[in-house]
């Protein structure tokens, strides 16, 4: 009988086991069903329109169980920017995919644009629009488990010893993107500062030739912000005069031709948008050598991570460098003061350090703020040639 009495008990602990996984699956399963659920039910009643209602998007966090408390939004110029917690990877993972389902039925494309860790925490940004705009940004925060410190590779050393100032000091160098929709006066801020910034121009917008000049006859560096293929074209349009995926070398060369004859005074280039141009070692091999032909340096945005840009740009011994902090993938000024203290120990660790914005009114504020600062605490502010080499050089 007692033998009985613990088989029995075996069975049902067992069985106890293989319930409680089965409900985990079980709980994840609808979890991922419900959000769907909550992005048709979101358009159900709605016509298909191409424009996505900020009621809709808000069901699919509330359904998701997020607390008003981890949801917060702000409208800038006709953009919705959402700043969403999330506890788990697995939620985020079924946020992005309701947000995507959703996202198609108003035949819309939503895609990560760019994703970091930032004091713990993991930031992950995704924007949901049309060819002309986005309509929402969203950035997911996720915490992350703090990692123990590692140590330095011996190519980071050499790194930090080899691209310092002559008198020591960490090098940083601010590059300004987006340059040349409106006239100075956008700009007229940072220019006061009198520290080397350097401004990257849009070719063919309608201040783009007037604010080359004016940018050059106050001595500072203009860049071409050349429009290249992203990878979810036409969703996103890099604009007038990009290079495309289709074009051929003389294509790719009348492209660049074109653009530096709209944008003056230009010294170096780097990609506007262009992630389907950046992972490609056929078409970057066109653009960079058409680079070195004209002596023009290379900074890789690094605006997706399958970049090969500038790994290519080393290998043909072009002037190049790439991007380590985006100021302000989220446009809000407390962030942006949070990427040029991860600028600032950046270059604490590396001695040098490309950041890279937009002239939005919250990072220039920023900007204003932080830079004299740095400045006074030792750090060298540089025009982003002074950080660009060649293949036998390192930064």
């Amino acid at each position: 009988m007692t033998r009985k009495r613990k088989s029995s008990t075996r069975t049902k602990r067992k069985s106890s086991r293989q319930k409680g996984s089965k409900l985990r699956w079980v709980g994840s399963a609808v979890l991922v069903l419900f959000l769907a659920g909550a992005a048709y039910l979101a358009v159900f009643h709605m016509p298909q329109s191409r424009t996505l209602k900020a009621g809709a998007i808000e069901s699919i966090f509330l359904s998701a169980d997020i607390r008003d408390s981890r949801i917060s939004h702000k409208d800038v110029e006709e953009v919705r920017h959402w700043r969403v917690e999330v506890p788990n990877k697995a939620k985020q993972d079924a946020l992005v995919r309701a947000l995507t389902q959703l996202a198609e039925t108003h035949q819309l494309h939503m895609e990560m644009v760019d994703q970091q860790t930032l004091e713990g925490a993991k930031h992950t940004l995704y924007a949901i629009g049309t060819s002309d705009a986005p309509q929402h940004r969203i950035l997911l925060v996720m915490k992350t488990p703090r990692e123990a410190p590692q140590k330095p590779k011996n190519d980071q050393t050499f790194i930090s010893q080899n691209t310092l100032d002559p008198d020591g000091q960490a090098r940083i160098a601010i590059i300004i993107d987006d340059v040349g929709g409106k006239g100075p006066s956008q700009i007229h801020d940072l220019m006061a500062l009198n520290l080397p910034i350097t401004f990257a121009v849009i070719p063919f917008l309608s201040h783009s030739t007037s604010v080359a000049t004016h940018l050059h006859q106050n001595h500072y560096e203009v860049m071409l912000h050349m429009p290249m293929e992203p990878g979810n074209y036409p969703a996103a349009n890099p604009g007038e005069g990009a290079i495309f995926s289709h074009m051929n070398a003389a294509e790719i060369q009348a492209a660049m031709a074109k653009a530096l004859s709209n944008v003056p005074f230009v010294v170096g280039v780097n990609n506007h948008m262009g992630s389907k141009i950046t992972a490609s070692r056929a078409l970057m091999r066109e653009i960079l050598a058409e680079l070195k032909r004209r002596d023009l340096y290379f900074v890789d945005s690094r605006t997706h991570k399958s970049t090969i840009a500038f790994e290519l740009a080393q290998e043909m011994d072009v002037r190049s460098a790439e991007r380590k902090v985006f100021l302000d993938s989220e446009e809000r000024y407390e962030y942006t003061i949070q990427q040029l203290e991860e600028t600032q120990r950046k270059a604490d660790e590396m001695g040098a350090v490309i950041a890279i914005g937009h002239p939005y009114d919250s990072t220039i504020r920023a900007l204003v703020e932080m830079l004299p600062k740095l400045d006074r605490q030792g750090y060298a502010f540089v025009f982003a040639s002074e950080l660009v080499h060649g293949s036998e050089s390192h930064l």
